[in-house]
């Protein structure tokens, strides 16, 4: 994950489809910072597509938001 949204936050949860979801998490990601979330996924290819939905927040303001997106990747 990168971190361009102009302020730090703090992810609570990912999730993904047919992933094991990640919830209860407090990983802090500073603006412009990286993190690397592993999901466990049920995948019977060498690839995956599927949606992803990440819900974060805001730590100057405490308002939380979920983002949706698309992930496309190798499977390893």
């Amino acid at each position: 994950m990168q971190n361009s949204l102009g302020y730090d936050i703090v992810i609570n949860e990912l999730e993904a489809q047919q992933c094991t979801a990640q919830t209860g998490l407090s990983t802090s990601l500073a603006n412009g910072g990286a993190a690397t979330l592993s999901l466990v996924c049920v995948n019977g290819g060498s690839k995956y597509n599927g949606q992803a939905n990440i819900t974060y927040t805001v730590t100057e303001t405490t308002l939380t938001h979920t983002n949706v997106g698309q992930v496309t990747t190798r499977v390893e």
